[in-house]
């Protein structure tokens, strides 16, 4: 088997996970694809093959590897791919190290993707970073400004509102919200403070919610 060691690309880009294996596999086995981020957390990319429901849009998985359409600094990390023989007489893994590198400025907020596009009842993800100058103890809070004018303060002093706590969760990275509804749509606000106030920066992000075809 031979694999693409490390890759290193760009946020928002395009990114080719390599898989080689030789025909002593056969035409046709088994191909499984783990991701383990930066926390150490295990996710399943491609299992029993099919592609895991977080990753449909933007991953393809082709005869040499994965291919990522779009790629952001949450997806780094190791990325196991594991091949087994029909038979189970022959099994083999390689890991790919993705590094995915976004632009940075002092003290700046930074939205990877600042317009999302998801149909209703799907995971929204909106992505909210920041350099690493604001220090350990950043203060991150998250305003959702409505389609009719209106806000709503989401995270606000390390704690979801209590309105959303069922259906938003906060990551490192940002914000998911589990099940998405077309009055989610609007612009959230992702805004980043030093411990001592000293530098703050914000980003907006701009949600649009479709109706799901019936």
């Amino acid at each position: 088997m031979t694999p693409t060691s490390q890759v290193q690309v760009p946020s928002g880009s395009y990114a080719d996970l390599t898989c080689l294996y030789n025909p002593v596999f056969g035409a046709s086995p088994s191909v499984e694809w783990t991701f383990i981020d930066r926390s150490f957390g295990v996710n399943p990319v491609i299992r029993q093959g099919q592609l895991s429901r977080y990753y449909e849009g933007r991953v393809v998985q082709l005869k040499k590897g994965l291919r990522f359409f779009r790629v952001f600094p949450y997806d780094s990390g190791t990325y196991r791919c594991a091949v087994r023989s029909q038979d189970g007489k022959h099994h083999g893994e390689v890991t790919v190290d993705l590094d995915v590198q976004g632009p940075n400025r002092p003290f700046s907020a930074i939205a990877d993707n600042p317009k999302v596009n998801v149909w209703s009842r799907m995971p929204a993800d909106l992505l909210c970073r920041h350099s690493p100058d604001f220090g350990p103890d950043v203060q991150v809070e998250w305003k959702f400004i409505k389609q009719d004018g209106t806000q709503d303060m989401v995270y606000f002093e390390g704690q979801m509102i209590e309105k959303y706590q069922k259906r938003i969760k906060k990551f490192p990275w940002g914000l998911r919200i589990n099940a998405a509804r077309v009055r989610d749509s609007g612009i959230y606000k992702c805004i980043v403070s030093s411990q001592d106030g000293s530098h703050l920066d914000e980003v907006e992000i701009t949600l649009n919610v479709r109706r799901s075809r019936r």
